[in-house]
């Protein structure tokens, strides 16, 4: 009896032994199972993910292109602005210099009409003049006649 005590705890082991495996084979399983589980959801996640990652590079290549057009609009209006104040820099050049033309005719205007008036003046004293001549000479014709 003792070697059936024995086969039978051998049994019995072997059945304990059987039953862990089985226990772990299950357990195993169910692992499995939840691996796979898990590893649908990350491929889910990873699927998402990626649409996001392209939704994300689109949106990406839109505001660059966004900040490309900004940046080119901002070169222009800074171009435009640099020639308008150009113009207005050479405006102002161009008026001070009609400006001062304008004050020279002035001056020479003035300094003609100066001129003109001592001219007169000389002139008016030449015809005083030459009415008195004439009028000596009217009266020394008048006295010969």
């Amino acid at each position: 009896m003792n070697n059936l005590l024995t086969s039978s705890d051998f049994y019995a082991s072997v059945a304990a032994a059987l039953i862990g495996i089985g226990s772990s084979i299950i357990s195993y399983k169910r692992s499995r199972k939840k691996m796979a589980q898990e590893i649908k959801t990350l491929q889910s996640d990873n699927e998402r993910l990626s649409k996001r990652v392209e939704q994300l590079e689109y949106e990406n290549q839109e505001l660059q292109q966004s900040v490309k057009r900004r940046d080119e609009d901002y070169h222009n209006i800074k171009t435009l602005l640099d020639e308008v104040q150009q113009e207005r820099e050479n405006e102002r050049e161009s008026f001070e210099l009609e400006r001062q033309r304008v004050q020279s005719n002035r001056d020479s205007l003035r300094a003609n009409v100066t001129s003109l008036k001592k001219e007169n003046q000389l002139l008016k004293k030449l015809v005083s003049e030459k009415e008195a001549e004439n009028k000596l000479l009217r009266e020394r014709i008048s006295n010969y006649e």
